[in-house]
């Protein structure tokens, strides 16, 4: 039995380790929060997109009537907000806005902004540099309309295209410059490298009983990251395979229903804490002139709370009384 408020206690700490590598830009080498940032932020995301591939088939596999204006209402509403809230600081400072590590924020031209609006970035424009972090969403949102068409799908076809994809990774970790970032590809390839991240997610909640399952989705991933770090031995899919084992093992999971209560709680703040904290942390650097690591978390969190009771309650009670 999937415990999903687990799930949302892992979800919200990949978010938590997301925040905390970006603090890099605006506070100090050696604070205590940017600690967490040695839990890899990239080894987080690929552990939101195994959740994600397994959320998705569990939904999809239930009703796939509706599945797409149930992803859009859940998704879009919060994203909007957040593509808006990035531009407020260039409306309030300069541009570019340069960060402590030199890094150098420009407002987005048109053309940006409106294939960030429409889940281009990736493949026609970059994503938005005051919230780069989009760049996943594309991602996703591709994969989710490929949902109901890969649910038709064998295992053995499902199987092959993660072992494309895979391949495909591995050749970009061999082959690319030093300086190149799979959060700033274009043309597709941010979907094409990390489909087998969320495939295995989905190909696993299909297959949750069989062993091959398990050690694909825990053996793969190591692997790839690995060749990701270029460093062999550093163990950067640390948070990869925490994620994966709460996966498989969420259900033997015991919590008291307090902790449970909280964990969905922090779950449900996951996603606008991952849409939000860019923004956030770039306006309390630029705009307040907030210096310190707990000022800008704080600051972050608070918006993702604001925002979350703000929009996404809202849409939910709405979406679940209609079904009601």
């Amino acid at each position: 039995m999937i415990q999903w408020p687990v799930l949302g206690g892992l979800r919200f700490f990949l978010a938590w380790v997301v925040l905390c590598s970006h603090l890099r830009h605006s506070v100090p080498a050696g604070d205590l929060l940017m600690s967490f940032q040695n839990f890899n932020n990239f080894s987080a995301v690929l552990g939101f997109l195994l959740i994600s591939g397994f959320s998705i088939a569990h939904s999809v596999s239930k009703a796939t009537e509706g599945f797409y204006r149930r992803r859009f209402i859940r998704v879009y509403p919060l994203y909007l907000a957040a593509i808006i809230i990035s531009l407020i600081p260039f409306f309030l400072v300069s541009s570019p806005i340069t960060s402590l590590d030199s890094t150098q924020y420009s407002q987005p031209t048109l053309t940006n902004l409106i294939g960030n609006l429409i889940f281009l970035q990736g493949f026609i424009v970059f994503p938005l540099g005051s919230n780069s972090v989009v760049w996943t969403l594309s991602v996703e949102i591709f994969c989710y309309l490929l949902a109901p068409v890969f649910i038709k799908l064998n295992s053995k076809i499902i199987l092959s295209l993660i072992g494309i994809s895979a391949g495909a990774y591995i050749l970009f970790s061999q082959l690319k410059p030093p300086d190149a970032n799979i959060a700033f590809l274009r043309y597709g390839l941010p979907l094409i490298l990390l489909l087998w991240a969320w495939l295995l997610g989905f190909f696993y909640f299909l297959n949750a009983e069989k062993p091959l399952a398990k050690a694909l989705m825990i053996g793969l991933g190591c692997l790839l990251l690995e060749f990701h770090s270029g460093r062999i031995g550093d163990f950067d899919s640390f948070t990869y395979v925490i994620s994966a084992l709460v996966l498989i093992y969420s259900g033997s999971i015991q919590l008291s229903e307090p902790i449970l209560r909280a964990f969905n709680y922090l779950g449900d703040l996951s996603y606008p804490l991952y849409l939000f904290h860019s923004p956030a942390i770039l306006f309390g650097y630029a705009v307040l002139g907030l210096r310190t690591s707990w000022s800008l978390v704080l600051l972050a969190l608070i918006s993702s709370i604001f925002f979350y009771h703000l929009i996404d309650q809202p849409v939910r009670i709405k979406k679940n009384q209609k079904l009601a």
